[in-house]
């Protein structure tokens, strides 16, 4: 049964690559023909990576200590439902769990309405970034990370779970996170695709036809991160949001950056502006969640949630590395449309402005959990930033950001103050609420 298990895993590779090529091929021809079987091998993809998932959770449920993975992450004293969500305890069960959030994202897209207005040479591009990001996936779980190897001699009992781990949040805390993350994928691609395409203005923008799967997608991010810090809170009793483990604050970079995006989202959607921003941030949710999940596969960060290396650090940071690169080379090369910003006593240039205070918190957060590592390039002894440095840097651009927010709706589109009493009762009222806390 293992072995077809791995079997399927294979499949999911072939079909990735098989499916992502003949999109490529087709585009490079400059054919569409062959639409119909690239579209089909979604489906190959998500159902061998479900019948997958479906025997992996099997083996823990019937205690199968021959998988080294159930003896590793399950006992047989172990309640069935916290068995069960040993799926995504480990290393190479969350990867396939990761996989399959991303694979049914995709295939349900696939069936939309929306999906269905979009033209042939967008769904090439679209399933072209899709595979590849499913053909890494199934690359990882075949190679690296495969969660099928088997024993021998089998153990009578299994290690068990963490006891840290034993907690209701671990029911739905990583779940919610890995469905963010695969949402996110689905317009990351779309933007991708439509912008090599140059079709938006025969199907509409991409933006507008994902934007259902934009906001479930940060909904489940944002339910996951609250959810974490209320356990990490419980948990491990360390009493403050920027005292979480280093993984826990690099959730928070993806979060941060879709954020940004859906601010200047609005802005495009209203005024046709910050197109080729959008695509660009769009896609680099994806690629700093990947960032994410090399924090915590890698071993390159001491952590409570730390899989070790299990030498997946090469393999993820070439792939962020790649997707850093065409997330800022296809904007880059896309044709720029629309007209200049207006000012920033406008409501627009006050969402832009949003939008840079949300990434700079992301680079700061980014640089400061990182920063164990960049202080190696000159101490021998490494230490990590404390909270003392986040309340330092952090709380001024939050406080920014919160008397932005107030004082947007109070601005007009093409600039000026629509209320000048209000904006400035508004303003003020933060001032003195700001100085009286500090």
């Amino acid at each position: 049964m293992y072995v077809f298990a791995f079997a399927l895993l294979l499949l999911a590779l072939l079909a990735s690559l098989g499916g992502g090529g003949l999109a490529l091929l087709q585009l490079w021809q400059g054919r569409e023909d062959s639409l119909r079987l690239v579209e089909k091998a979604h489906i190959a993809v998500s159902g061998a990576l479900l019948i997958a998932s479906a025997i992996l959770l099997h083996a823990l449920f019937w205690f199968d200590f021959q998988v080294q993975y159930v003896a590793s992450y399950t006992d047989r004293i172990l309640p069935v439902f916290y068995r069960l969500t040993a799926f995504w305890a480990g290393q190479p069960g969350s990867m396939l769990f990761w996989a399959l959030a991303v694979g049914v994202s995709g295939s349900l897209f696939a069936c939309t309405r929306a999906y269905k207005g979009i033209s042939r040479s967008t769904r090439l591009w679209y399933w072209a970034f899709f595979y590849t990001i499913m053909a890494f996936f199934a690359l990882i779980l075949t190679n690296w990370s495969n969660p099928f190897m088997l024993q021998n001699p089998v153990p009578a009992d299994g290690n068990g779970l963490n006891p840290l781990l034993q907690n209701p949040g671990m029911i739905i805390h990583p779940p919610l996170l890995f469905l963010g993350y695969g949402g996110f994928t689905i317009p990351a691609c779309l933007a991708l695709a439509q912008a090599l395409s140059g079709k938006a203005d025969t199907e509409g923008e991409w933006f507008r036809i994902s934007r259902p799967v934009i906001i479930l997608a940060w909904l489940f991010l944002t339910a996951g991160i609250v959810l974490g810090a209320w356990w990490a809170y419980m948990e491990l009793g360390w009493g403050g949001y920027w005292a979480w483990d280093p993984v826990e604050n690099a959730s928070l970079i993806p979060w941060l950056i879709a954020s940004a995006a859906l601010h200047t989202l609005i802005v495009e959607d209203r005024r046709n502006k910050l197109g080729r921003v959008n695509v660009a941030m769009m896609a680099l949710t994806t690629v700093s969640a990947f960032f994410a999940t090399y924090l915590v596969r890698s071993g390159v960060i001491d952590s409570v949630h730390a899989f070790g290396d299990g030498s997946v650090g090469t393999p993820l940071t070439l792939f962020i590395l790649a997707g850093l690169a065409v997330s800022l080379w296809v904007p880059l090369t896309s044709p720029c449309r629309g007209r200049p910003l207006s000012g920033l006593d406008s409501r627009e240039g006050f969402l832009t402005l949003v939008a840079w205070v949300l990434l700079a918190l992301a680079g700061i957060i980014l640089v400061a959990t990182m920063w164990p590592v960049i202080s190696k390039l000159w101490s021998t002894a490494p230490r990590g930033l404390d909270a003392n440095f986040y309340n330092r840097v952090c709380l001024p651009l939050g406080a920014l950001l919160m008397l932005m927010m107030a004082a947007c709706p109070w601005l007009g589109w093409g600039g000026g103050v629509r209320n000048k009493k209000a904006f400035f009762a508004v303003v003020a009222a933060f001032i003195v609420s700001g100085a009286a806390i500090w």
